[in-house]
């Protein structure tokens, strides 16, 4: 699934970066040690695989959709919105990882930098966080200065912190692919039913879309309000307003539960 691509392209792109050209960009300066990275390995690894499973996803959510209204309707893997919607999605999520890492990589070097870390030493931890979010980023480096504040041998601060951040690491990709996969299933709902407004399979006013929550006490306050702010639902292909402004759909934040009603008006 989703969760073993991230890892393995992330995998891909540390074991592709030459750590002697990122310890002496380093000493050049951030912009030069992020551009080390090979940022198009990643898109290349990531990119096209999980564009091709979220074309399966969102046609078998859009097929889901119409057999749940009754309706005979096909939407294949290979139609054009299906294609579109799983390429926009794909390149979204590309960028947001890249852009999420090179922001980890600038906080990494700006504390290395203040710990006065030799380029080797800051060219692992470049490395170490290739792909973790930025609030993943710090949490490793405290542990790893709780190591060596311990006067821990180095070899082992380096091992445990290696170890950590791939934990890490596997944690986003678990969080990254249970969003994905709500995200895609909510629009592959959407489509069809845009899709059989439009071939007037279905009539758009007698339908109202409502926004439904998990109902537990870990859903979001982001989330818990928008039924009430949407209590009549909106119509086929109108945004549901939310405290962070206009949302046609979930999901709203990371690991977001919610999904997406169609029911008579």
């Amino acid at each position: 699934g989703f969760r073993r691509e991230f890892l393995d392209a992330v995998r891909q792109v540390q074991d592709k970066v030459d750590m002697d050209r990122l310890a002496a960009a380093v000493a050049s300066g951030v912009n030069e040690a992020i551009e080390v990275i090979p940022w198009d390995a990643l898109e290349q690894e990531l990119g096209e695989e999980v564009a091709r499973r979220m074309r399966r996803a969102v046609s078998s959510a859009a097929n889901g959709g119409a057999s749940a209204l009754g309706v005979k309707f096909s939407m294949p893997a290979d139609h054009r919105r299906v294609i579109d919607i799983a390429k926009a999605q794909s390149a979204a999520l590309v960028t947001q990882i890249t852009e999420s890492t090179r922001e980890s990589i600038r906080n990494t070097i700006a504390e290395g930098i203040a710990d006065s870390k030799g380029a080797d030493a800051l060219a692992r931890d470049i490395r170490d966080v290739i792909g973790l979010h930025p609030r993943q980023q710090k949490q490793l480096a405290k542990f790893t200065k709780s190591l060596i504040d311990a006067d821990t041998p180095l070899a082992q601060v380096e091992s445990r912190t290696a170890r950590v951040a791939r934990s890490l690491l596997r944690r986003r990709a678990q969080v990254i692919a249970r969003t994905e996969l709500i995200d895609v299933a909510n629009e592959g709902q959407e489509l069809v039913w845009d899709e059989l407004a439009r071939e007037q399979l279905i009539e758009k006013d007698e339908w109202r879309r409502h926004w439904i929550t998990a109902i537990d006490d870990r859903v979001d306050p982001i989330c818990e309000a928008i039924p009430s702010m949407n209590p009549d639902g909106v119509a086929i292909g109108e945004a549901f307003d939310t405290p962070v402004g206009p949302r046609r759909r979930p999901t709203v934040h990371p690991q977001c539960r919610c999904t997406v009603v169609l029911e008579p008006a």
